[in-house]
């Protein structure tokens, strides 16, 4: 399509009119408007028969111009139309009580080899984005979930272990002599140790993290206590009590001899 008409009665509309109104569409030039039914676009008639006047194909490509035929009073946007005149999209015809708006059609332009690659890069970004997004939601949960019952595993199998390496430890006779403080001491670490280990069996599977974190700050002190017993005597051994040596100092001091 070049071109189209839009054609309005003035006897049954006013210019202000927002009404459809009778559009002709041109698909070759010259195009001719009349009364005559040989006329590519057939109006009503106007005073006279026979067409009324032609659009034809400018002088410069892809422009366009009106040549009125004489039989009846042509005006190009109110002005007489009388000798050919150039045409443009938007100028009004009128013939009688009709007026025919001229209006370019022009083809729509497809876009570009490039625009499409950006469209079609834009569409995969897009897609990538929220594929990751959804990726992120479902994944990162998880591989949260799945850390935290990991090193909750990692804890409770290393405690369990130092548990019975240090009851083991505790069992074992020592290298050297230990006085009574020393006895004391290891018994109470090595009840404390098979305290421990039963309390654990029994709630092994009820144990939070936190808690085994807990038993094996317990199992460190224990640990601290069991070095320092391999170290040596807890308390360096009293000297001798030189009763004899004191008397006589005492002795001499009152100025009596012994």
């Amino acid at each position: 399509m070049l071109f189209k008409l839009v054609i309005r009665d003035n006897l049954r509309n006013t210019a202000d009119d927002f009404e459809a109104g009778d559009v002709r569409a041109a698909e070759t030039v010259p195009y001719r408007v009349g009364a005559d039914p040989a006329c590519a676009c057939v109006v009503e008639p106007q005073g006279a028969p026979g067409p009324y006047f032609t659009i034809a194909a400018g002088d410069a490509e892809g422009t366009y111009s009106v040549v009125p035929d004489g039989r009846v009073a042509v005006f190009l946007n109110q002005s007489p139309l009388t000798t050919a005149a150039p045409l443009h999209s938007g100028d009004e015809l009128r013939v009688g009580h009709l007026t025919l708006k001229f209006e370019r059609v022009y083809r729509s332009v497809g876009q570009g080899r490039r625009a499409d690659t950006m469209t079609l890069l834009a569409k995969v970004l897009l897609g990538i984005i929220f594929f990751c997004e959804v990726f992120l939601v479902y994944w990162l949960p998880n591989q949260v979930k799945s850390s935290r019952i990991l090193a909750g595993d990692r804890i409770r199998q290393t405690t369990a272990m130092r548990l019975d390496a240090l009851r083991g430890r505790a069992q074992v006779e020592p290298t050297v002599p230990e006085g009574e403080i020393e006895r004391s001491a290891r018994r109470l670490a090595t009840e404390e140790l098979n305290a421990l280990a039963a309390f654990v069996r029994g709630r092994e599977k009820e144990l939070s993290p936190d808690q085994w974190l807990q038993v094996r700050n317990h199992l460190d002190a224990l640990a601290r206590i069991l070095d320092r017993l391999d170290a040596g005597p807890l308390a360096s051994p009293l000297p001798a009590v030189d009763v004899e040596g004191g008397v006589r100092t005492l002795l001499e001091q009152s100025g009596e001899k012994p």
